[in-house]
């Protein structure tokens, strides 16, 4: 039984030279697993016509394990004066301040503008439908996406249509909600009686909110821009459906 007295440093001295070397070269094997990981398995991919979204839970214990690595290494790279012989101590350094700090920079620049959640709803064909953000600075892009199939890894999204964020101030247009509807946060779907999708979002320098794109699902038709206007501003009430009022504002 060791001794409580005796310190860590000493401890892992103690270890026999060859499996001390096994314990800190296998250690350094997951540590490059973990920043290889960070450094590439992005937070989703993108296609031409669709989107694969990586399960959150996965980045984000890629990117705790990572951490965990790095301060492990630097406490590696620390102890190594003490413990002796630590194998392969220039190891842990070169880890540490070379390959995580890399592997940080290209983790930003693969994830620079990763697609977010705005709302989702389920449609008519059973079939979820989600309304999805993505923006870097001042740019930003709107998109409306279906889901096809969702896996303990990743959900696999089909690209319905995109429109600019920034070429949407003035592309929106007014649709009328029905009461009740919450105070608007970050974006809302809403599905027609003739089984139309629209996504509204705040409107830009304004409380005002706007729908800036629309699906028709029967047609599999996607409405941007100019045509969004062509929508009643009754689509989403009946004869008597009240109206919600913040709507009517300034309109």
């Amino acid at each position: 039984m060791p001794d409580p007295s005796m310190s860590t440093a000493r401890r892992f001295d103690n270890v026999p030279t060859n499996r001390r070397r096994k314990l800190v070269l296998s250690f350094y094997v997951v540590a490059a697993v973990c920043f290889l990981g960070l450094a590439f398995v992005q937070k989703d991919y993108e296609t031409s016509n669709a989107v694969i979204v990586v399960n959150p839970l996965i980045t984000n214990w890629i990117w705790r394990l990572s951490l965990v690595c790095f301060i492990l290494l630097i406490a590696i790279a620390v102890l190594g004066f003490w413990l002796k012989p630590l194998s392969y101590r220039p190891a842990a350094v070169g880890l540490a301040f070379l390959v995580f700090p890399a592997s940080c920079v290209t983790s930003w620049h693969f994830n620079l503008a990763p697609w977010t959640t705005l709302a989702d709803i389920e449609g008519p064909d059973c079939k979820t439908y989600y309304f999805m953000d993505s923006r870097f600075l001042q740019g930003r892009t709107m998109a409306l996406m279906r889901l096809e199939r969702q896996t303990l890894v990743a959900s696999h999204m089909e690209l319905l249509g995109t429109t600019n964020g920034d070429g949407s101030r003035g592309a929106g247009a007014v649709i009328l909600r029905p009461e009740g509807t919450p105070t608007m946060m970050w974006g809302e779907l809403y599905f027609t009686r003739d089984d139309t999708l629209l996504a509204f979002r705040d409107a830009f320098n304004s409380r005002d909110s706007l729908c800036f794109m629309a699906y028709d699902v029967p047609n599999e038709l996607f409405i941007e821009g100019k045509g969004i206007r062509d929508i009643s501003p009754f689509a989403l009430l009946g004869e008597s459906t009240p109206i919600h009022q913040p709507d009517l504002a300034g309109h």
